[in-house]
Formats: C-alpha cells, structure tokens, sequence
C-alpha cells in the first residue's frame, strides 16, 4: 500500500467513524425526545452513555479491518519478494552469460518465462504486471527494441516501488549503472 493510499485509508476511516457517531447521536437524541424523557441532564447522559459504547467498538472495527489488510499484504509481500528475485536472478543470469560469451538456454527461458507470466498474473501489482508485460512483448518481438534495457530498467524499478521502496534518488542511470554501462535515455524522450 503506498502512503497516499495510507492516507486515504486512515482519513475516510476517521469520517465513517464521525459520521456513525453523529448519526447515533442523532438517533438517540430522537429516541429521548420521542419518549418525553423530562430532564435535559437525563437525556444528555443517556447520550453520552451510548456515544461512549459506539465510538471505541467503531474504532475496534476499523482497526481490526486496517490490521487486516496490513496483514494480508505483508503475505503478498513476502510472494512478491521472492518471485521478483526469481526474475530479476533470470534475467540477470542470461545477461551476464551473453557478456561472458555463454549460451543460454532457450528452453529454460521459456519455461521460466511461463511459470514466472502465471505467478505474475497472481501476485504483483497492476503496474509491475503492465511493466513486465511490455518488457516481455520488446523482448520476444523480432524487431530489435533501442529500449529494451530501459523498459527492463522501469521494470526494476516498478518491482522496487511494489515493494515499498520510494526509489526517490534512484534514477535510471542508478539502476543501469548496477549491471550495464553508462547508457543514458535519448534527448528526444
């Protein structure tokens, strides 16, 4: 979850939880006044009583709901994690094995490609999904793609931010810079 999802999360909580102590508050006040109920400070405390019920018991819901959340996607992360690795471990293994003058093996890229395409499908984010698949597509097209090691550079950094990392130093020359040689995106981008 990124912090401004965080933030919205937390403060459209806090207004649902507002608004069910209003409306509680409404209704009760209603209820009093309905029933005739004689004194103010008898109504006042009849109020208070309820409010001082719903809010901690709404607040216990939200947080229960929050936590919950936070622990499934900590349960991602830990998938995620591991099969970015798997990925980015391949890739970086045919890469290094071409610079080496080694041939790497087209039936295990295939098979790596489809378990990792049905892993992915599952578990990263809409984003890394759309990154992947673009990388993917440049990869495999018969014409040869001037920015192929770019869109695998967007794909790392896509996988990063998945991740939780704010990559806000992190540049593409930081990235590329890690594995390849000095490249630089052209002036025309």
């Amino acid at each position: 979850m990124t912090t401004n999802e965080g933030r919205f999360e937390t403060t459209f909580g806090c207004l649902i939880i507002s608004a069910m102590v209003c409306a509680m508050v409404a209704v009760l006040y209603g209820i009093v006044r309905g029933l005739g109920v004689a004194s103010e400070s008898i109504s006042v405390a009849i109020i208070s009583a309820a409010a001082m019920v719903a809010v901690p018991l709404a607040t216990l819901i939200y947080v229960r709901r929050w936590d919950r959340k936070a622990q499934i996607a900590e349960q991602q992360r830990a998938t995620k994690i591991e099969l970015y690795e798997q990925v980015l471990s391949f890739y970086f293994d045919a890469l290094f094995a071409e610079k080496r003058s080694m041939k790497h093996e087209e039936k295990r890229t295939l098979n790596s490609m489809h378990k990792w395409t049905q892993k992915l499908l599952l578990w990263s984010s809409d984003r890394v999904l759309v990154r992947y698949s673009e990388f993917r597509q440049a990869l495999i097209s018969e014409e040869v793609d001037e920015d192929l090691i770019f869109k695998f550079e967007t794909m790392i950094r896509v996988m990063r931010a998945d991740l939780g990392h704010r990559n806000e130093d992190v540049t593409s020359e930081t990235v590329l810079g890690t594995f390849a040689r000095s490249l630089k995106r052209s002036e025309t981008e």
